[in-house]
């Protein structure tokens, strides 16, 4: 098989690839809602496993096995999860009441109009409204 052949075929195959994540758009959201989180910690595991099994021994090759590599490597980690924390925290949709971010879960009752038509009351989580 000619070379060119090789490119398009598997071209295509990872275009393929690259276009299953858009079937989830015909899930139902039951099943979105139980798929997505496992699926962006895959995501994740799958770039902190890139770093950590290529970057990492590179980074050790070129500056050498020195303590300061670690305290970047720890550093960007703490950073990272500090922003993330940070950014959650402060996350809301609809935040009309004077709640504080640092309040304990409670309920709140939502109009029957609206996101919630049969007037039930929504748990309200640390300052994220869904």
């Amino acid at each position: 098989m000619p070379i060119i052949l090789w490119i398009i075929t598997f071209g295509l195959l990872m275009s393929a690839i690259a276009l299953v994540g858009s079937l989830t758009l015909f899930l139902p959201k039951r099943h979105y809602d139980a798929l997505i989180l496992p699926l962006v910690a895959f995501a994740a595991g799958s770039l902190i496993g890139g770093a950590v099994f290529h970057m990492i021994p590179a980074a050790v090759d070129s500056m050498g096995n020195v303590t300061s590599l670690y305290c970047w490597l720890i550093a960007g980690f703490v950073v990272f999860y500090a922003l993330e924390e940070f950014l959650n925290w402060h996350h809301s949709h609809t935040h009309s009441h004077s709640c504080s971010p640092l309040s304990p879960p409670h309920q709140h009752a939502l109009p029957s109009s609206g996101h919630n038509p049969s007037g039930e009351s929504a748990t309200h989580m640390s300052g994220l409204d869904s």
